[in-house]
């Protein structure tokens, strides 16, 4: 998971934002929410995000 969100083009803004809101897996959510933070920090949808983590 960590390498696609290295490849991924910014492109995936959603898919990691389900699997950051997903109950299956704490290390998973970790990810993508890594993953949100270095390749989507510009996005608008991002702040809601910090403020419900």
């Amino acid at each position: 998971m960590e390498n696609f969100g290295e490849l991924e083009k910014g492109k995936n803004f959603t898919f990691f934002e389900n699997l950051f809101f997903s109950d299956e897996d704490l290390s998973m959510r970790l990810i993508a929410g890594n993953v949100l933070s270095n390749r989507y920090s510009a996005h608008k949808k991002l702040i809601p995000l910090l403020e419900f983590s």
